[in-house]
């Protein structure tokens, strides 16, 4: 069974990408730009810290971006093609996050089938809020992120449960493969706020001494491996100008607005819950108001309703309890100040300046929705019809049906 899993983790990302780039062109957005058209300047202007154009500005940890363009423009100076590097690129990210969350499911549920934990992947794949956070803003940090964030926690996990410490050194490997990810602040705050909790709720006062070292080891790799990009973030802290940039930048009573205004928009626990940005289907192309059809709203509770299920009929597993806690935090904090409770998350945003990154929570934060929910649905549904081979298997199917639907 697990071959032919496998081959489809690799088939379904291969046949998106020959119908994405069918044509031989280069895809981009407006707001993502069109870097494969001219790669050599983007490795130009990322591998330093302070980039040539006009006066001059300061790339900051943008840097961080260099390695991918360095292998990208040597790939294209041997006669590449940019489309070819373009849909290169979006297959490793298709292909690594199916198969990291087919293993993270396996991990966290030991006792999942293969055929569901696959089921996740698909999920992880095809959900509302890559659609629109993902692929319609077509930003290559938020692409590289979808599949450094369960390839990271697969690893971290791994060492924790066997206790060896080189799972530390390759998840800090992981990022400096997936280092364009981390261009964003938001992202790494993020990643780093994943690896806290999960080091919490597995934590063992057995094994606390092993547990705090490979913590530590985690971070003194973390920094080691990304120094080249995380200096510039230290120095310019250390910088005259930090004091003056965070006036302007951190402006409370405007990134204060900006989150009462988005978390109205984008926060309510009827849209979140299915992972739906509600502008997008509501304001956005004609194609996607299909989704605010009452059918297809009913239909689009199913998900959320067997996650909650599961985290109700399951709580007494490990796994559950460990997603389950990370999805309703989740649910808590990516609807912003927005009620219930949203004066707890207005309070440490506005203390705590940095965190105002996360002035778009639904969009940021929002991350861990899918990587959640996308395990807990499929193991959801492998509990749910377990005894019935029957309807296992119609159920199994239908579920690969509307997920890719």
């Amino acid at each position: 069974m697990k071959k032919y899993i496998y081959s489809f983790l690799v088939f379904i990302p291969t046949l998106l990408v020959c119908l994405w780039f069918k044509d031989g062109l280069i895809l981009g957005t407006s707001e993502g730009g069109i870097p494969f058209n001219n790669l050599d300047n983007l490795y130009e202007i990322t591998r330093w810290t302070w980039a040539y154009p006009a006066l001059g500005n300061s790339t900051g940890i943008f840097v961080a971006s260099f390695p991918t363009y360095y292998v990208l423009s040597q790939l294209n100076s041997f006669g590449v093609p940019g489309f070819l590097l373009e849909a290169s690129m979006f297959w490793l990210i298709l292909v690594i996050s199916g198969f990291a969350i087919f293993f993270l499911a396996k991990e966290v549920f030991s006792e999942i089938e293969d055929k569901f934990a696959f089921l996740a992947s698909v999920f992880y794949w095809f959900n509302p809020f890559f659609m629109v956070n993902v692929w319609n803003r077509f930003l290559y940090n938020h692409m590289l992120f979808v599949a450094l964030l369960p390839l990271s926690l697969l690893l971290f996990i791994k060492g924790l449960k066997t206790k060896k410490y080189y799972f530390a050194l390759l998840t800090s490997l992981a990022t400096v493969i997936f280092s364009f990810a981390l261009t964003s602040t938001a992202f790494v705050l993020l990643l780093w706020f994943t690896f806290i909790l999960t080091f919490v709720f597995y934590f063992n006062k057995r094994e606390a001494n092993f547990q705090i070292r490979y913590l530590l080891f985690l971070v003194l790799t973390f920094t080691l491996f990304n120094f080249w990009w995380l200096s510039q973030a230290f120095a310019f802290i250390g910088s005259t100008t930090y004091s003056k940039t965070i006036s302007n930048f951190f402006s409370t009573q405007g990134n204060l607005g900006a989150l009462t205004s988005l978390s109205q928009r984008l926060g309510k626990l009827t849209n979140t819950t299915r992972l739906i940005h509600e502008t997008f289907f509501t304001d956005g192309p004609s194609w996607a108001r299909i989704f605010g059809n009452r059918v297809f709203v009913i239909l689009e509770f199913v998900i959320p309703g067997v996650v909650f299920y599961t985290i109700y009929k399951h709580s007494k597993i490990r796994g559950v309890r460990y997603l389950g806690l990370i999805y309703i935090l989740t649910l808590f904090l990516m609807k912003g100040n927005e009620p219930p409770l949203g004066e707890i998350f207005q309070f440490f945003f506005i203390k705590l300046p940095f965190l105002q990154v996360f002035r778009n929570p639904f969009e940021k934060l929002g991350f861990l929705l899918p990587l959640t929910s996308s395990m807990l649905f499929a193991y959801g549904i492998n509990k749910l019809f377990e005894k019935d081979n029957k309807r296992k298997i119609i159920t199994y199917i239908g579920s690969l049906v509307f997920i890719a639907f």
